[in-house]
């Protein structure tokens, strides 16, 4: 039954008896419980004394919870094996405290006349006749239970117990064919139940309203409902199944729910219904509203072109080759303008008067043979003065550092010559040039 098992007051071992009913009524545990039977022969009963006052001590505590504040212990009453008995009278005292006793005994409960109303409760685990705990003398509203109908239950005010019989008429539950297999029974006010709320809102979220609420604590509640409604003073609808709790009376829970099926640019008002173990609505918070605003749009995404580096074009190099005139040899001897030349070839000329000068460049060594001068070279050569053009003397031209090495080697070739065989060196100005003398 996952509820502890008291220990015996002063020997070892844990509060369970079992008994002998007989007709004469008997009380167990300290005058708590009593037992008794109208008719047919004695038999065995255990009785377990779960005792009260933590949620250890309650019977299928996961399922009922502390929906009932006890004014007795909670027991557990079952046949012994192999019993068959007719009847059984149950009485169960509730004066644990000066309020229950008083509270039991008004109108309410004991002093209405109802035997359902009387606060003797029973819990059928196996069948399901009862739904949470249901009173011994009403009909019981389980999913089990048919069209069963409650016991036999009166109240004794001046014993302060409430007593039921209990038969083997399968039409009233509970009987001792179908029940009394683990089954509890507790004298207790009812805990109507309910919940302390730490917070109620409701959000837009862009697309769905977000409803959340959180408790501290919640006494016998079965679940919540979240309602709706388009006005504030309108009528709430239920838009949600039953949310089960998750709290008890020491820890409360955190809870959400999602309402999808809304309209935007509207106000929708919400309300928490609390509906406790015997799924009665108990309490009900809000209205809490929230304003929905227009669609949030859905970016599409559109591929955009990736611009790529293409290079750019690389400008190669040629070189380029200068190929100089090809060279030839062409004697220089220069013409008067309409004129014969007034100097006979070096060849021909007579040496003056007297004793022959050797020359000690023809007399020891072969007359040397000078490249070819480029023919711009050789025409710049006709363009000497006519006094002075057997001197063989170069103006200084534009011409590159092979072709000037050249005709610094002519000149200065030529000018020894002339020196030799003239001894006056060659110091002219040609065509009002400066000239550069060959040799220097």
């Amino acid at each position: 039954m996952g509820a502890a098992i008291i220990t015996a007051a002063g020997v070892p071992g844990v509060s369970a008896e079992q008994v002998t009913v007989t007709v004469v009524k008997q009380y167990a545990f300290d005058g708590e419980i009593a037992y008794s039977r109208s008719g047919g022969s004695n038999y065995d009963l255990v009785i377990v004394n779960h005792g009260q006052g933590a949620a250890e001590n309650v019977p299928f505590y996961v399922i009922l919870g502390d929906s009932i504040t006890p004014c007795s212990n909670y027991y557990d009453i079952f046949l012994a094996e192999g019993e068959s008995p007719s009847n059984l009278n149950l009485a169960i005292k509730y004066d644990q405290n000066a309020t229950c006793t008083t509270k039991i005994e008004t109108s309410e409960f004991c002093g209405s006349g109802d035997s359902a109303d009387y606060p003797l409760w029973w819990y059928d685990p196996a069948y399901n006749a009862t739904g949470y705990w249901d009173t011994t003398g009403q009909d019981p509203d389980g999913s089990g239970a048919g069209s069963a109908t409650g016991q036999t239950t009166t109240c004794d005010t001046g014993n302060n117990e409430i007593k039921v019989e209990i038969d083997t008429n399968v039409g009233n539950r509970p009987n001792l064919i179908s029940d009394l297999n683990f089954t509890p029974f507790v004298v207790g006010i009812p805990n109507d139940g309910g919940i302390n709320l730490s917070q109620f809102t409701v959000t837009f979220d862009g697309s769905n309203n977000k409803i959340r609420w959180n408790t501290s604590s919640e006494s016998n509640i079965s679940g919540f409902h979240v309602l709706r409604s388009d006005t504030l003073n309108g009528t709430y609808a239920r838009i949600s199944p039953l949310i089960e709790s998750i709290g008890d009376s020491h820890i409360g829970g955190i809870y959400y729910y999602t309402d999808g099926s809304i309209q935007f640019t509207r106000t929708y008002y919400y309300k928490l219904e609390v509906v406790n173990k015997q799924g009665q609505s108990i309490e009900f918070y809000g209205p809490v509203s929230v304003l929905t605003s227009t669609a949030t749009p859905t970016s599409t995404l559109t591929r955009t072109p990736t611009l790529t580096r293409t290079p750019y074009p690389t400008r190669t190099s040629t070189p380029y080759y200068y190929r100089s005139p090809t060279s030839y040899y062409r004697r220089a001897t220069a013409t008067p303008l309409g004129g014969q030349p007034r100097c006979a070839p070096m060849a021909q000329r007579q040496p003056p008067a007297g004793p022959a000068q050797p020359n000690p460049l023809t007399a020891t060594q072969p007359q040397a043979v000078l490249p070819a001068i480029p023919l711009r070279t050789t025409l710049a050569l006709h363009r000497f003065h006519p006094a002075t053009a057997d001197t063989h003397l170069v103006p200084r031209t534009d011409i590159s550092s092979a072709q000037r090495l050249l005709l610094r080697m002519k000149n200065r070739e030529a000018a020894r010559v002339k020196t030799a065989q003239t001894g006056i060196p060659i110091t002219r100005e040609l065509a009002g040039r400066p000239t550069t003398p060959v040799g220097r």
